[in-house]
C-alpha cells in the first residue's frame, strides 16, 4: 500500500474521520510527509466545490439499497481534487463498507485513483474522431465503413448520394 500511486484509505463510519491515508494521497495533493496529518483530517475540503455534493452522496449511499433491493456495500464516484499547487486532478474513488456481525457499517475502506491522464486521452481521441469525421464527410469521393455483419458503421455524404440515400444516417445501422 505504501508504494501505490493510488490512494488507499480507511475511514470510520460514524464520524467519517479518516483513520489511514496512504502516501499516494500526498502525491496527489503535492505534499511531503509533513502534510499527512492535515490530509487525514481535510480530504473532503480539497474536493472541488462543484463535486463535493456527489462525493458526500456517494458515501451516504452506503446507508441505502440498490435497484434490486440489496444492501449497498460499495460506491464509485469521480470528482476533481485540488492540489497544493492549484492544479486539478480528476479522481475515481471506490469505497467499500466493512460491517460488524450485526450488519452495521463500522468502517469504509477505499481506493482513489488519479484518472486525469485517462480523461485527457479520451478527450484527445474524441477530438481526433470529430476531426476525421469532418474531413471524411467533406471528401468528394464515397467513403464507408462496413462491419463484419455487412452493416454500415460510417458513411460520408458522397457515399450516401451514390447510394441514393437522403442522408448518411439513412444507411448507418
Amino acid at each position: 500500500v505504501e508504494h501505490l500511486d493510488d490512494c488507499f484509505w480507511i475511514a470510520d463510519r460514524d464520524d467519517r474521520r479518516q483513520r489511514y491515508v496512504s502516501p499516494g494521497y500526498l502525491r496527489h495533493r503535492g505534499l511531503d510527509a509533513s502534510g499527512t496529518a492535515l490530509g487525514l483530517a481535510h480530504w473532503p475540503t480539497h474536493i472541488h466545490e462543484d463535486d463535493l455534493a456527489a462525493f458526500v452522496a456517494a458515501f451516504a449511499s452506503l446507508d441505502g439499497v440498490d435497484e434490486h433491493g440489496d444492501r449497498r456495500d460499495s460506491f464509485t464516484v469521480e470528482y476533481r481534487l485540488e492540489s497544493r499547487d492549484g492544479s486539478i486532478r480528476h479522481m475515481r474513488d471506490r469505497g467499500f463498507a466493512v460491517r460488524d456481525d450485526s450488519g452495521a457499517i463500522i468502517q469504509v475502506i477505499g481506493i482513489a485513483e488519479d484518472v486525469s491522464e485517462r480523461l485527457r486521452i479520451e478527450s484527445a481521441l474524441r477530438d481526433s474522431e470529430r476531426e476525421l469525421r469532418i474531413v471524411t464527410s467533406a471528401m468528394p469521393i464515397g467513403i464507408a465503413h462496413i462491419d463484419r455483419d455487412l452493416r454500415y458503421r460510417f458513411v460520408n455524404n458522397a457515399h450516401a448520394v451514390q447510394r441514393h440515400a437522403s442522408t448518411p444516417r439513412a444507411l448507418v445501422g
